[in-house]
């Protein structure tokens, strides 16, 4: 335009990840958090907002499909065991979860529990969109992950 000089863009501006258009696209399916949640020897009353906020998210991702009633939430600072109990599917269940060797994050079992509970009660299932800063999950229909896939997002 009149020889008028515009900055060059970089082509990585432009770049926008499927993570960013799922996040926007459905914002109550999905589920962020910190990858380290806690400060070395966290406080009890810590550790036990932080899992029974992670229970309320990733139901809430649900929308309805999965509804925990009477959520509590124990922590022995002893063996650094977390003991999460809620009702759900006219259910109760119990979730132990070895916060020791997990130190600042979310214990592995966890996800174990939640992997478990999504195979057997919910149509959908919670698919790991997780980048090294922050820890993602999007609730979806099982029969988009094949899709995801196959565009490469992991």
């Amino acid at each position: 335009l009149g020889g008028a000089k515009y900055p060059r863009l970089d082509n990585n501006c432009f770049k926008i990840s499927y993570i960013d258009v799922l996040a926007e696209t459905i914002p109550k399916r999905m589920v962020s958090f910190a990858p380290s949640l806690f400060q070395s020897n966290p406080a009890d009353f810590e550790v036990r907002s932080t899992y029974r906020k992670l229970i309320r998210d990733f139901a809430h991702a649900t929308q309805g499909e999965w509804k925990p009633d009477s959520v509590r939430v124990f922590y022995r600072e002893s063996d650094g065991v977390v003991t999460i109990h809620f009702e759900a599917f006219d259910q109760k269940y119990t979730w132990r979860v070895d916060q020791h060797e997990a130190i600042d994050r979310v214990g592995d079992e966890f996800f174990d529990h939640l992997f478990r509970l999504e195979a057997k009660q919910l149509s959908g299932m919670y698919y790991n969109l997780s980048e090294s800063a922050q820890a993602r999950y999007a609730y979806l229909p099982k029969n988009m992950v094949p899709e995801l896939s196959r565009l490469g997002i992991k």
